[in-house]
């Protein structure tokens, strides 16, 4: 009632912002209740939000990711760090250069940083070798050994592990850890797999390179296209066959849930029997997505008002 009376549409939009409704003629029904007859936009609630994120966010999806064992630098479990971190103060007290320029440079840079050491900039006029230059492990190595001589006998702080394996320490802590399991292996699998599926008129096309990060914004009809089709051919491909191990059929099963709840919710018509797909199939999406990803996986509100997509 109070945005029916204001008097300004100034005080339409403070009212707007405090209570987040609006006055609307269909609340003159006796029959109309809000919370039950609004409808939701498919478009953006389903393909930019539930699918775009489980995709983006749970499965995790990076077109540079190597596939798991086949990384060219074996990240180091925290009791690797630790020791990792141990060796490098010894060194640095010890002296030797050749020791510390032995160890990762994440490890040089994260020491360096725990005692407040910066290395010695080099200017130069050539902007090719300007970064690689100010950033070598020789100059962190340089500062620690410096500082030590200045101080000897100091105590050498000693910077926290990271809490999961992790290649470079240094840049671990500065970026949150995310899992991808969209990784370069498989993405080289849907790529081919979209090349050579024919698609249906009525349907858009997603970048032939989905996933990388050079093709442009992907938008709601093209998400429809790579999780409705293209996923779903190369992931039942690789995750549905006995070579596939528990953990894979298990998110497969998941996302499929997913899908098929998606498909069903979006039909040009409706039925009761429609309305029990969903239901059904978004219940185990949530539950399963759950026990896979744990709880924060599923705590969006595309998620909370999908619930209510049967009502």
């Amino acid at each position: 009632m109070q945005w029916r009376d204001a008097a300004s549409s100034a005080i339409h939009d403070e009212l707007y912002a405090k209570f987040a409704i609006r006055w609307s003629e269909l609340l003159c029904l006796p029959y109309w209740d809000p919370t039950h007859f609004t409808v939701l936009d498919v478009m953006h609630n389903l393909f930019l939000g539930n699918i775009a994120h489980h995709v983006w966010n749970i499965l995790g999806i990076d077109a540079d990711a190597h596939p798991p064992g086949k990384e060219h630098i074996k990240p180091h479990t925290m009791e690797e760090q630790q020791e990792q971190l141990d060796t490098a103060i010894s060194a640095v007290k010890k002296g030797p250069k050749t020791s510390l320029m032995h160890l990762r440079q994440g490890y040089i840079v994260s020491l360096a940083t725990a005692n407040n050491v910066a290395p010695v900039v080099t200017i130069t006029k050539d902007l090719r070798y300007r970064d690689r230059a100010n950033n070598s492990k020789s100059l962190y190595v340089d500062a620690l050994i410096k500082l030590y001589k200045i101080n000897p006998g100091a105590e050498i702080c000693c910077p926290k592990v990271f809490p999961s394996p992790t290649i470079d320490l240094s840049s671990a802590w500065g970026k949150k850890a995310k899992l991808v399991i969209l990784h370069n292996g498989i993405l080289q699998e849907v790529w081919s797999d979209m090349s050579k599926t024919r698609i249906p008129s009525w349907l858009n096309r997603a970048p032939a390179n989905f996933g990388h990060a050079s093709h442009s914004k992907i938008k709601a009809d093209q998400w429809q296209t790579v999780c409705l089709v293209n996923l779903v051919i190369t992931l039942c491909r690789l995750w549905g066959t006995p070579k596939a191990d528990e953990n894979e059929k298990a998110m497969l099963q998941n996302f499929i849930a997913l899908i098929i709840a998606v498909h069903w919710a979006t039909t040009h018509s409706t039925s009761e029997t429609h309305i029990q797909l969903v239901e059904q199939n978004y219940t185990y999406y949530l539950k399963t997505t759950i026990q896979l990803f744990g709880p924060g996986a599923v705590k969006t509100n595309n998620n909370h008002a999908t619930q209510h997509l049967a009502e």
